[in-house]
């Protein structure tokens, strides 16, 4: 998995989120609180291994499914 960066702001990770039709509300927000999180830790940048593991923390304590997981790499990293 490469490490590729990219810039986010709340904004758009808001915006991104919210367009994810696999999330409930409840998903969505938590998603959300730990982007907004991993942004506010690393100054807006988000590496893709960064968000991969994060998504993979979550999945693990059952708060988002694979397919989740996945859509959301995507709506991000495509």
């Amino acid at each position: 998995m490469s490490d590729d960066y990219k810039k986010f702001t709340h904004e758009q990770i808001k915006e991104m989120t919210f367009n994810i039709s696999s999330l409930d509300g409840q998903q969505r927000e938590q998603v959300r609180e730990h982007l907004y999180r991993l942004h506010d830790q690393l100054g807006g940048m988000i590496s893709r291994r960064t968000l991969h593991l994060e998504l993979l923390k979550m999945k693990e304590t059952f708060q988002i499914s694979e397919v989740d997981m996945h859509n959301i790499e995507t709506a991000f990293y495509g």
